[in-house]
């Protein structure tokens, strides 16, 4: 049986752009699979969770790093925050500063739901991207 590490790392692969992981927990509060993302994402979401005070309200994170060489983001989102779209909005221009047509482009959602609503948001600001949606239950 694969890791859920081996299972990511087959997932985020050179033509990944990005990942929008939602949740429903508070990202200090370290959902999975919190270990293997931080692990692709050099150790940032361990250093922001030791650095941040814990916040009552949803809120959505931005976190980027290298992977093959090129610029990969990883946006967290809470799920009770009211507007993916909004979001969204956040990756428009590293969506367009990151892709390459036919070589990076796509972005992986993880998301125990809405991923429909979440790719449905990213065909509207993004429309020459793919996007890639997996449970994280399948990790």
């Amino acid at each position: 049986m694969k890791s859920n590490f081996e299972k990511l790392q087959r997932l985020i692969n050179e033509q990944v752009i990005g990942v929008i992981w939602a949740t429903e927990e508070k990202l200090v509060e370290r959902p999975f699979p919190f270990q293997a993302l931080d692990y692709f994402f050099d150790g940032t979401l361990t250093n922001f969770c030791a650095n941040c005070a814990t916040n009552e309200r949803p809120i959505s994170n931005l976190f980027c790093a290298h992977n093959f060489g090129h610029n990969i983001f990883l946006l967290h989102v809470e799920k009770n925050i009211s507007s993916i779209d909004a979001n969204v909005s956040q990756i428009v221009d590293l969506g367009n500063n990151f892709a390459v047509p036919g070589i990076r482009d796509k972005i992986l959602i993880i998301s125990k739901d809405n991923t429909n609503e979440i790719a449905k948001s990213i065909s509207r600001k993004l429309p020459n991207l793919k996007t890639v949606e997996v449970l994280p239950a399948e990790l």
